[in-house]
Parts: C-alpha cells; structure tokens; sequence
C-alpha cells in the first residue's frame, strides 16, 4: 500500500494529482486520508483512511481535543501531534510501503513551527518518501529554509514544478526538477457539454480571499473579468465560467463577476463548478473552448496542454515562477495589484499558444517526475 499525501478539499487541480498518479500505476493500491464519501471516484485501486462512521467520530474527536486547547498554556501540554487525526496518519504513513507526497504549494513559510510540529514532519520524511510536483515557498527566514533542507535531504526523491524551488536546494543529491505532472496527463475526456452551446471561451475565476488574504483590488479584478466577457459575448462567443474549488468559494468569485454582466447576456454565459461536474467532463471543457483565461494555476496547464490560447491572471509567485519557466515571452496580469491594461489590449496582446515541439519537451518532463516512483510501482 502507498499513502498517497494529498490536499483532499474537492480543489480541481489537487484531485487531479491524484488522478495523474493513481493512473499511472493501476495495480498499486493508494490510500487517502480522507472519508470513502469523498466527492470524487477515483478509481478501484484507491481507498480512504476512514469510512463515514469512522470520519464523522474523528472530526468529533478533533472538535473536543480543540475545546481543550483554549489558552496558551493547555496548548503547550496538549500539541497536535497528539490529536487523534495526527496520530492516525502517522501510523498509516509508518506502515506503508512507500509515501507518496503531491501537494503542490506545500512549502509556504507561515504559522507556528514548534518542537512537535517539526517532529511530525521529521517522523513523515524519513518513512520512504518521494515528493513530486511541489514548488517551495513564498519563505521569509533562512531558518525556515535550512530547516527543509534537513527534511528534504531525508527522502528518497523530491521532484519540484519550478525551477526557482530546484535551485534552492539543488545542492541536495536528491533534488530534481521538471514540469508540473498534469501536463503528463492521458487520460480519458469526456467532449460533451450538457447541450451543443457553440463557440465558447473558458474563464477560471479564483476567490481571491481563499487563503486567509485581503487583497483591496478584487472588485476591480472582478470588474476587468466582466469585461472581458463582454469584450467576447458582444462578438457572438459564449462564456464558460469554471469554478475549481467550492470550498475555497471560487463559485463565489464567478458570482461576483456574473453581476457586472448585463443582463442581456444572460442566456450566453454558463457556470460549472468542480466537483458537482467530474475531472472528464472539465477536461472536455477546456479541450473544446476557443480560448482560456486562466486565473486559477492548473487552468493555466489544462489551457496549454490542451494547445488553446492562454491568458495567464497571476496570484501567486508560484504561477510566475512555472510560467517564466515555460517561456519567458509569457505575459500575464497579476491581479493582487493595480490592473493597468485594457481589455483590448488584454485580449489582443497577453494570449499565449503553445507550439507543439514546446509542449512535447514539457510533456516528456513531466513524465520524468515519475522516474523514481516508476521503479518500485511500475
């Protein structure tokens, strides 16, 4: 059995690590840590940590040990490591034959890193561990880098997305870096819509918020998306609004764009929203529009390696970073400040196609994030 680390919150991009990893290798069996009425059908070869009965006695367990913990000093006799959830994923993590880590921005420097906290990733990093496709950072410390050197020298393979995360630990005779595993994905598509709509754009809206930030600009981030919608609706193309994660409210975010939309446009525009429509029929999605604007990053990898025309609205350092690393000539709007282009000139200029040998190389790439792991699963 491979325990297979995920960022298990219904989030497009991240479940579609763990499709890109458990079809690779059919006949390993992959555990998650999460409940068997998990959203998402991965496959027979994935099982989960709890069953609902199991999960809903943990999450009560959690809820109890947390009302504990209600001032600094019973949160200093009671750390996490612990709680029974804590406990519970060191013991499947300890007894698997190998642990297979894929969250992607993983790495962020933040919160409280305490004697336990460092423990439990001590314990984590050293039970035969590969790391692929993760990126590392924003950090802000030297200590908190010289820290995951220590972690990461532990593994048996780290395989980073991005060549500014390589070249932080590349001293490291473990470090490697390739392109972001989606872009090895072969899987199945399912080309349907609901209904034949036509002619369509893609637009991936993110909740700007999602992580716990205020960023001033979101109305005008919303405003500039609206536009753009109309810049396309006026010419005849209808608008496919995607929502990559609904617990991170990015349904949220397309509503705020939609109000700005008039009226008259209503029945041309259509909003999905993962997971409520499957990882084939969004694949389909994006394989069939005539363009994508990308604000959530795996929509930036699903437009190119699906050869569509690309504009990139950044949030993040780690979309940049891969970006630059694909092609310098790249443009993109960074949407935590000041929009300072028009839409005109958005949509005429900031497009980016992918030509077929450059997706080739990408591709060929990311398949050797799996070069280690091929030879203990395949």
């Amino acid at each position: 059995m491979v325990y297979l680390k995920a960022f298990l919150s219904e989030n497009l991009g991240d479940d579609l690590f763990v499709e890109v990893v458990t079809k690779r290798y059919p006949k390993t069996e992959f555990m998650l840590f999460s409940s068997e009425d998990y959203a998402v059908d991965f496959g027979d070869n994935v099982c989960f940590a709890f069953n609902k009965i199991e999960y809903k006695k943990m999450l009560e367990d959690i809820e109890k040990f947390n009302r504990y913990r209600k001032n600094k000093f019973l949160k200093k006799m009671l750390p996490l490591f612990f709680r029974s959830d804590y406990r519970k994923e060191r013991l499947i993590s300890k007894k698997a034959d190998a642990n297979v880590y894929v969250i992607g921005s993983g790495f962020m420097e933040g919160g409280e890193r305490g004697f336990w906290k460092k423990l439990t990733d001590k314990l984590y990093f050293k039970n035969n561990l590969y790391l692929l496709g993760c990126n590392f950072g924003p950090y802000y410390s030297e200590d908190y880098r010289i820290e995951y050197k220590n972690l990461f020298s532990k593994a048996k393979d780290i395989c980073f997305r991005d060549s500014y995360s390589y070249n932080i630990f590349k001293k490291l005779d473990n470090v490697r870096w390739e392109s972001d595993i989606v872009f090895s994905y072969n899987g199945d598509i399912d080309m349907s819509l609901s209904e034949d709509i036509g002619k369509y754009i893609v637009i991936s809206a993110v909740n700007l918020d999602k992580d716990g930030k205020v960023y001033s600009n979101k109305v005008e981030y919303y405003k500039f998306l609206s536009k753009v919608s109309e810049w396309y609706l006026k010419r005849g193309t209808k608008v496919v609004f995607v929502g990559f994660c609904k617990k991170q409210n990015d349904n949220k975010a397309i509503e705020g764009i939609v109000e700005n939309i008039s009226e008259n446009f209503a029945k041309q525009i259509y909003v999905i929203n993962y997971p409520e429509e499957n990882i084939l029929k969004i694949m389909g999605v994006f394989k069939n529009a005539e363009a994508v604007f990308a604000s959530r990053y795996h929509a930036g990898i699903l437009g190119m390696l699906f050869e569509r025309q690309t504009y990139f609205l950044s949030y993040s350092e780690k979309v940049i970073h891969v970006l630059q690393d694909i092609d310098e000539k790249i443009k993109y709007v960074d949407i935590t400040s000041p929009i300072n282009v028009s839409v005109n000139d958005f949509v005429s200029q900031y497009g980016y196609c992918i030509s077929t040998e450059r997706l080739r190389r990408i591709k060929e790439s990311a398949n050797k994030q799996f070069m280690k792991l091929d030879k203990i699963l395949k």
